[in-house]
């Protein structure tokens, strides 16, 4: 389709015929992610009670999620920008959100933060505490209430910027991406119903684990021990070790799918088991991770 076929097209939205407009869906949604830019541009140009934009509303997302689902499909064979990938994660919730603004969100937040560069005359377990200091104390950061863990607004990453409230998983994707971006060695552990971080020594063996949705707590083996006892989980490695970053996508999903069946989204949760099913390993079934 060219531009001038395009910008016809997108005319036509403003057609009430439901015929007219199925025939032109159809041929919008043919031409795929790449005219999103286009349909937001329109939607930017015409008026908020339009037909056009009415209809661009459920237009742009459903081109964008099939952006996102192209994008994991070649992202799950890399893992090499988690920082993009949850940008595209937030645009299930925030259609109109664009990169540019999403980075300035972080930006406010990194620019107050220590740098681990800077940090280089304390331990790690001091360097945790004062950037700890800065997340949870300076910028506030908190776990959401109770009742707000199963709200799924709360798994997207501009809106834990923005409220500075977090779930278990999206305060601990923030607090990773944070703390990598200010240079601290961090990766993450899938342990059940506690997504955790560790913090790496220069010799690339665990100094110790932090609960980023507590407060980020540091501890140590034993304590993970002793929480899988009392959940009555078998000890198994991959509760001790770093995961890879397709399980971190795969537990931050996992969780938004929990979330959007809780608020009874059926038709959100069927659309995130499509973005699970792209993963050749997936979680084991026969543990209750969230």
């Amino acid at each position: 389709m060219t531009k001038t076929e395009l910008t016809a097209a997108i005319k036509l939205l403003d057609d009430p015929d439901k015929e007219v407009y199925k025939i032109v869906e159809q041929k919008i949604l043919d031409e795929g992610p790449q005219i999103i830019p286009d349909l937001v541009a329109a939607f930017s140009a015409t008026d908020s009670n339009s037909l056009i934009q009415k209809r661009l509303k459920t237009l742009i997302p459903a081109l964008e999620f099939q952006e996102l689902k192209d994008y994991l499909t070649i992202w799950r064979t890399k893992s090499d920008d988690f920082f993009k990938l949850f940008w595209m994660f937030s645009k299930l919730k925030f259609p109109f959100l664009s990169q540019e603004e999403y980075e300035m969100k972080f930006s406010e937040i990194y620019s107050q933060l220590p740098k681990y560069s800077e940090l280089s005359n304390y331990t790690p377990w001091e360097k945790i505490k004062i950037f700890n200091y800065y997340f949870y104390g300076k910028l506030r950061f908190s776990p959401t209430l109770d009742e707000k863990c199963f709200d799924p607004a709360y798994c997207f990453l501009p809106n834990v910027l923005e409220t500075r409230f977090g779930n278990p998983m999206s305060m601990a994707v923030v607090y990773m991406l944070c703390s990598q971006s200010c240079g601290f060695p961090m990766m993450g552990i899938n342990l059940p119903k506690n997504f955790l971080l560790a913090f790496i020594d220069t010799n690339f063996q665990i100094a110790f684990y932090i609960n980023p949705f507590n407060k980020g707590i540091s501890f140590s083996k034993n304590e993970i021990e002793f929480f899988l006892r009392q959940q009555k989980l078998k000890t198994d490695k991959q509760f001790f070790v770093p995961c890879t970053a397709q399980t971190i996508v795969l537990r931050y999903l996992n969780y938004l799918r929990f979330t959007f069946k809780a608020s009874q989204e059926d038709s959100q949760a069927d659309k995130i088991t499509s973005l699970i099913n792209l993963f050749d390993n997936q979680l084991d079934d026969k543990i209750e991770w969230e």
